[in-house]
């Protein structure tokens, strides 16, 4: 697809600098879907030319750009429009999975791994005994080294020993133990991210962010997993296929 640089009215006059004038306009027609993914940029070059600024002030609004995930560089070809990450709302997949299906590198960083005595709350969501021993992982998602999400995972201990020994996927885990999660329970909902997290995520706090809930069941309906995951929205949203009735 050619862009067209007809709706990019920058101002001269207005206080706000050219560059990010710029930036919030080209944010805006990628937002609204009218330079959709995969749509080439003009060559900053050419960019300057057309709209009478600098290269400099084109370049400090790529940056920008960039930087916010909206757009990126293919080595010899220029910049393009990134598309959204989209989770479905109706299959059971995990993070490393959803990256891979993007062409994103996924990776982790384990904040926290350990055993403790499940709280009441997590005791009746995995079906356990009150005072069973479960097993915690804290961790960072990455998708080609940039956060993505944070995670906190509960497992019953018998079906994950030692967390801090895990080496990969959670779920390729259990799956080679024969406790693979085949359905799960999940509920989506928006909260304002906290500081602890922001930091985490590179983001500002009291940025909207995807808070979800899941727990997972194998074969036998017995749950496996219950997670709590804090996603970026500016970088994922989550799509689900609906049927009318018959």
């Amino acid at each position: 697809m050619t862009v067209s640089l007809q709706e990019i009215q920058l101002n001269t006059d207005n206080s706000t600098p050219l560059y990010r004038q710029l930036y919030q306009q080209i944010r805006e027609l990628v937002e609204k879907g009218k330079w959709p993914a995969e749509t080439a940029l003009p060559p900053e070059r050419d960019l300057a030319t057309n709209l009478g600024i600098s290269r400099i002030t084109v370049r400090k609004a790529m940056a920008a750009l960039a930087n916010d995930r909206l757009i990126y560089k293919r080595q010899g070809a220029g910049s393009f429009v990134r598309g959204m990450i989209h989770g479905s709302y109706g299959v059971l997949s995990n993070f490393s999975d959803d990256m891979r299906s993007k062409g994103l590198t996924p990776s982790s960083t384990t904040l926290e791994a350990d055993t403790l005595m499940a709280s009441p709350e997590i005791a009746l969501t995995l079906g356990l005994t009150p005072g069973s021993m479960v097993s915690k992982l804290v961790r960072l998602r990455f998708g080609d080294d940039e956060p993505f999400a944070y995670e906190e995972t509960i497992v019953p201990q018998q079906l994950l020993d030692d967390p801090k020994a895990l080496d990969g996927s959670l779920y390729n885990y259990l799956r080679e133990n024969g406790h693979e999660p085949v359905r799960g329970l999940q509920r989506i909902r928006a909260i304002a991210v906290n500081d602890t997290i922001a930091q985490h995520l590179k983001i500002e706090p009291g940025l909207p962010i995807f808070f979800i809930t899941r727990t997972a069941f194998n074969n036998q309906g017995t749950p496996v997993e219950f997670t709590k995951s804090y996603y970026r929205a500016d970088v994922f949203d989550f799509v689900a296929e609906l049927k009318g009735f018959n």
